[in-house]
């Protein structure tokens, strides 16, 4: 008679759990031991997991009893033949039986006796204990049930799936759990993303990302995935990290079908793949993986389209997160509503009346954008933290804002080329030009946080960001994704005005703004003129400035001011900068 019998392995003593790599070297010394004790024999099927270790065998044998005392030596033969496994413990072997058999039978005894040989043994005695060990797993799962594929679904095939997603489910948590270790006992060190399992399974262009942190939050963020399966309905994943989440553990689902003897192993993988259909609300978290080959920069400009930087990866999209991803107010996504937004009209009248301009023609509107993108993009960013640790000094942020401006400025004036539209254009002429903004937001991000760029001061962005790179890439991230989101919700049009009166509203006095010369002129007399009472008692205001110098010339100062700021000599840029301070605008 043929006899299913289930072992439960334990490893070593005081060995609570095993890391990834040790499961996959016992699974393949058992499994090379087992074949090799039992050639003739239907495959075992093994399943060595880092909290227990399974193991179902098929023995022909005269009675149960002898039946359990074959597998318990055979296991234990394989276990001596390896030094790996010598400290393994055989904690059970019994055969296993279907609860559906009929109670005095299963609950009868079974004698050594041989009665000859059964015409027809009851099924039960070949139980599949994989299967119904997912299927047990299955009622984990109280969001949803089998009808979620539809009433023509075998309810058994249903059961398989929703218990391998939760099997899956814990796995991904386990092992989560061994990369994030991984990461601490790494401390300061940088640990090489592909040697992590999960983490590797993220999308690699964003390898350079992944370091305790951000694995400590992906690690919450796919707790809560497992709370919503645990749910009393299903709701969608809160965040990208968690669709994510959500996508690799229905996609390792796979692994716990595989082994499944007398299934529908093609049957089951489609039914996972309507489960992700189902549980997913959409797939634009797969678009990570891909990049373009000519993409230059941070692949986040690349994803504009899906988030606006790694740390919008955490930022909720819909429902509850968990508190421990839930991120500072500067970093969560504003809604242009455009009932909310200013009208085009009115926006054309603060153009018109109280920044004095054309609000219809296209080239003054992009300069006055310009502005309203730099300051955006680079003061209002971890600029302005840097300035105030010291790490550039005033006349430094004067002239790495201004060439920022400049070159934004180049940056949109070639967007129009490329578009076809000319220098007399009107600001609606440039509309059909949106469908180009993502290529123009890719380009100026990759441009600007470029640690190999060379400000204008001569120091890398990359020396100057140092440790806060990441951060840096990820407000420019957030404007630009700002940026696009506008020009989806409003128009083109309608966003370059906005920038364009923000611009003239609060940055009147900048380089390439209407208030920009009066500015300059206030500047150079003071700067010509160190007794002036701007200066304070004695010139007191003036301390800490280098020493005067040749390059102070009111006339140089004027022509650098007015059309190239950024080339301004270092000791001039400090005084600028220090009498920009000190004049400010006339009421």
């Amino acid at each position: 008679m043929d006899y299913a019998l289930h072992v439960h392995l334990a490893p070593p003593g005081g060995r609570a759990r095993l890391t990834p790599l040790e499961c996959e070297g016992a699974h393949r010394l058992l499994l090379t031991g087992l074949t090799r004790a039992r050639p003739q024999g239907p495959p075992p099927e093994l399943s060595v997991e880092p909290y227990v270790t399974h193991l179902d065998l098929r023995l022909e044998a005269p009675s149960l009893a002898a039946a359990e005392a074959d597998c318990r030596r055979t296991v234990e033969r394989v276990l001596a033949a390896s030094k790996y496994l010598t400290d393994w413990r055989l904690e059970s072997c019994a055969v296993q039986l279907d609860p559906d058999l009929d109670p005095e039978f299963a609950e009868g005894e079974f004698g050594d006796e041989d009665d000859g040989p059964d015409p027809d043994p009851p099924r039960a005695l070949v139980l599949d204990g994989r299967a119904s060990r997912l299927r047990a797993e299955a009622a984990k799962v109280t969001a949803f049930g089998p009808e979620i594929f539809g009433p023509d679904t075998d309810p058994d095939d249903a059961d398989l799936v929703i218990g391998a997603l939760m099997r899956s489910a814990e796995l991904f948590l386990d092992i989560l759990g061994e990369d994030v270790a991984t990461l601490i006992r790494s401390g300061p060190h940088t640990v090489d993303a592909s040697r992590l399992y999960i983490v590797s399974m993220l999308p690699q262009h964003y390898r350079h990302r992944y370091d305790l942190e951000f694995v400590r939050r992906f690690q919450a963020a796919a707790m809560k995935v497992v709370d919503r399966l645990a749910g009393p309905e299903w709701t969608l994943p809160g965040s990208l990290a968690e669709a994510l989440a959500l996508a690799l553990i229905i996609e390792s689902g796979d692994e716990a079908l595989r082994p499944l003897e007398g299934v529908d192993l093609d049957g089951l993988r489609k039914l996972l793949a309507a489960l992700r259909f189902q549980l997913l609300s959409n797939v634009d978290h797969e678009s990570l993986y891909d990049l373009p080959a000519d993409h230059p920069g941070d692949p986040v400009f690349a994803h504009l389209h899906v988030a606006h930087g790694v740390e919008d990866w955490f930022v909720p999209r819909r429902g509850r997160v968990h508190p421990y991803r839930q991120l500072p107010a500067a970093y969560e996504n504003h809604v242009h509503d455009a009932d909310c937004a200013p009208t085009v009209d009115e926006m054309r009248r603060v153009l018109a009346d109280r920044v004095g301009v054309d609000p219809d023609r296209l080239m003054t509107v992009l300069d006055l954008a310009a502005i309203g993108l730099t300051d955006a993009l680079w003061t209002h960013g971890p600029v302005m933290r840097w300035f105030g640790q010291r790490r550039i000094s005033d006349g430094e942020l004067l002239r790495t804002t201004m060439h920022t401006v400049h070159h934004v400025r180049e940056s949109l004036r070639e967007w129009r080329l490329a578009s076809g539209i000319g220098v007399e254009a009107t600001v609606a002429d440039f509309a059909g030009a949106a469908e180009t903004a993502p290529a123009f937001a890719a380009a100026l991000g990759a441009w600007l946080t470029d640690p190999e760029r060379v400000l204008s001061t001569g120091d890398t962005y990359g020396a100057l960001a140092a440790g806060d790179r990441h951060e840096a890439v990820d407000h420019v991230a957030a404007v630009l994704g700002g940026f696009l989101r506008q020009i989806g919700e409003l128009g083109l049009p309608r966003t370059l005005l906005g920038a364009a009166a923000q611009a003239g509203l609060t940055r009147y006095h900048w380089w390439g703004a209407p208030g920009w010369p009066d500015e300059v002129e206030r500047i150079v007399a003071l700067v010509s003129d160190p007794g002036r009472r701007e200066w304070g008692p004695d010139g007191r205001l003036a301390s800490g400035l280098p020493p005067r110098s040749a390059h102070l010339d009111g006339e140089h100062i004027r022509f650098a001011l007015l059309h190239r700021p950024w080339t301004l000599r270092t000791d001039a840029a400090e005084w600028c900068a220090r009498a920009a301070h000190l004049a400010g605008p006339e009421n």
